[in-house]
């Protein structure tokens, strides 16, 4: 009987721990923008993934930031530098930007220089989506992989 609850306890801290801390922007209890962000201001890759929902759909953005003296690399093994999901609540994806694109096998690199930010965004168009859903931003590359994650809700 103890395990039916220790068990998915232990389950959510794990996924909450993989998350990292999130920061809801707005400062309101129902989070409108919901914003993932690193841990550590110091760290030499910081990122930050803005999920800000809207009428028209839910607009997605990561941003890699070089807080370094000296240029950093990103290299991809693909055409395809990174992607957004978004998860519904049984943890399945009801959406993916890459869905249905098609990516040369070609390898590229990508060069942030020092104290500049890379930025990348898509945008889903949300029809009829309501309720809490957790959007997934990745990173594609080699050198320096990146998965982010935020809540969100739509009304």
């Amino acid at each position: 009987m103890e395990n039916k609850i220790a068990i998915p306890l232990l389950c959510l801290a794990a996924v909450a721990y993989a998350c990292g801390p999130w920061r809801n922007s707005s400062g309101i209890a129902a989070p409108a923008n919901v914003v993932a962000q690193s841990t550590k201001s110091s760290e030499a890759i910081a990122t930050l993934f803005d999920v800000i929902p809207g009428v028209n759909g839910v607009d997605f953005t990561l941003s890699i930031a070089n807080n370094t003296k000296e240029a950093v690399e990103l290299r991809f093994p693909t055409s395809q530098t990174h992607d957004f999901k978004v998860l519904n609540s049984k943890g399945e994806t009801i959406w993916q930007w890459s869905q249905g694109r098609m990516f040369t096998q070609a390898m590229q690199s990508k060069v942030v220089k020092s104290h500049d930010t890379l930025t990348i965004a898509n945008d889903w168009d949300a029809k009829n989506a309501k309720g809490e859903y957790v959007a997934v931003a990745i990173l594609n590359t080699d050198t320096q992989p990146i998965i982010k994650r935020a809540v969100f809700r739509i009304p």
